[in-house]
């Protein structure tokens, strides 16, 4: 009989969040941590609470992460591999909500970027948040208020919905069609084979 090695991957976000996508389509079978900043992330693989970490260091679109690649200088974690994923953004809105209802879009500041045409077409405000998970919490959490708006990926967008009761306004809402994030994948120690 074979013995299956669960192995650990911490990400930022909640859940619904785009990390933990980057993370599940790298890791299919991975156990997975949730944490709500890049440098828990990272820290928990330092201290060993996890094997590696799975953080978004740039984008076709919004270029880089940079405080991400801050924490890549002041900490001593390897690469050891990355992901892309195609992102396909979708404007969230509560129940009964449509376009001409909305005044705000709440985002992660990259995806606020990504969509920025979009968001000046619609004429709202854009806030920045912590993860697009978090922006479609916020938005619930705002009171119920019709008014505001999520902007989230198109892979999170169906999970993002249901766990907060959401509706998709609209697809594709990036600027552009060609919208690629890269993750990077990094361990205490040298790449190394994982049974």
């Amino acid at each position: 009989m074979s013995q299956v090695l669960t192995v650990s991957r911490v990400v930022q976000g909640v859940p619904g969040a785009y990390g933990k996508a980057a993370t599940v389509k790298a890791y299919p079978n991975c156990e997975t941590i949730q944490c709500h900043h890049f440098v828990d992330a990272i820290r928990a693989v330092e201290r060993g609470w996890a094997e590696e970490a799975v953080i978004p260091i740039e984008n076709s679109i919004g270029g880089s992460v940079h405080t991400n690649y801050d924490l890549l200088l002041r900490h001593t974690l390897y690469v050891v591999g990355e992901t892309r994923l195609f992102v396909d953004h979708c404007l969230l809105a509560l129940p009964l909500a449509s376009k001409h209802h909305l005044t705000c879009v709440f985002s992660h500041p990259q995806a606020l970027s990504q969509c920025e045409m979009s968001i000046n077409i619609l004429g709202v405000d854009a806030i920045p948040s912590q993860n697009t998970a978090v922006a479609a919490a916020q938005m619930v959490g705002s009171g119920g208020v019709r008014e505001n708006g999520a902007s989230a990926s198109a892979r999170v967008r169906a999970r993002a919905a249901e766990l907060y009761g959401l509706n998709v306004l609209a697809h594709k809402f990036q600027d552009r069609s060609n919208n690629v994030t890269r993750f990077l994948k990094l361990a205490r120690g040298h790449p190394q084979r994982i049974p």
